[in-house]
Order: structure tokens, then sequence, then C-alpha cells
């Protein structure tokens, strides 16, 4: 056990994670080949991200499942273009979105009000961050995704609405029940 996290937790988190750095993998690569702007990828895999980290926390339901979650995605991410150019900065980005959504959602007891919250809000605080470290460590495309930064995080803070929404349904009418997620925890 760490903390309130039992093992079986962590594995819960780690395979969240895992999920949604696939999706986001194939999903915002395909779009930054595309477009040549970092973080512009994160319009397609949004919702979907989201969703699947809303269906990790609730399965978990402990805190520190957020931040456990995409510290394995970013940990992931480190050699790809998933939250900007290849870099360990990115455990960074992780741990300054998902701990501050940790506590909030502590605070609620993990609400599904304050879940939407933390979907819109982390979404676009991570398109936020990933400009500001491109900026800061003088990383290729701080200047193109600044062109387009404050459209591009109310886009993420949207997407991250919907997919925080989906994650929630999804779980409540659907997953709740199943076996494999009571194992779980959830």
């Amino acid at each position: 056990m760490v903390g309130k996290l039992a093992t079986r937790d962590l594995a819960v988190c780690a395979l969240f994670g895992a999920l949604v750095f696939a999706g986001a993998y194939l999903l915002g690569t395909g779009i930054i080949a595309l477009t040549g702007i970092p973080a512009t990828g994160s319009l397609l895999n949004m919702a979907y991200s989201l969703m699947v980290i809303i269906v990790g926390i609730k399965a978990v339901n402990k805190f520190g499942a957020a931040t456990l979650i995409l510290l394995v995605e970013s940990a992931l991410a480190i050699p790809t273009t998933i939250f900007g150019p290849p870099g360990m900065y990115k455990l960074a980005i992780a741990l300054l979105v998902a701990l501050p959504l940790d506590f909030l959602l502590e605070a609620s007891k993990r609400s599904n009000i304050s879940l939407y919250f933390a979907g819109a809000a982390g979404a676009a605080l991570n398109t936020l961050l990933v400009w500001a470290f491109l900026s800061f460590l003088g990383l290729p495309g701080a200047e193109q995704l600044g062109a387009v930064l404050l459209p591009l995080a109310a886009a993420s803070a949207i997407l991250g609405l919907v997919g925080a929404y989906i994650g929630v349904w999804l779980f409540d009418n659907k997953l709740k029940k199943r076996a494999f997620i009571r194992q779980m925890g959830g």
C-alpha cells in the first residue's frame, strides 16, 4: 500500500495512463504531423483522453488517481510529440495539471460537477503549460503555438468538458456495475 492507494490502485492508474497515451499518440500525432504546430493534436484527442482519465479516476476513486494516471501517460510520452517536443519537462506539466485537480476532487468528494470542471480546467491548463514550457526552454513550436494559444486553450477546455461528461456518463451508466470495475475498486 502506498498512502491510501493499494497496489491494485496503482496498477489501475497505470492501465488508464497507458490507455490515454495510446489513444493520444495515435490521434494527436497525426494532427501534429498535418499542422506542424505542437499541442494542436490535443484538439482531436482531448475528449478521448479526458473520457479515459475520468473513467480511471472514478474506477480508483481515491486521492492521487488523476496525478498517477497523468504521470504514467507523461512518462510514456517523453520520447514522443504528445505534450510538445520530446523531453522530461512533460512530467512537470503532468504534475502541475493533475495535482491541483486531485486536491479539488478530494475537497469536492469527486462529485460529477467537480469532474466536469476538472476536465475543462485541466485541458486548458495543459495547453497553456505546454506553451509556457516550450517558450521557457526555447524549444521549437513555441511561436506557432503562441499565435493560436487562447483559441486553442478555449477549444481544449470545451473538449475537456465534453470528454469529462462522456466519461462520467459512461462510468455511471455502463461500467459501474460491471464486475471488472467493481474488482478495480470503483
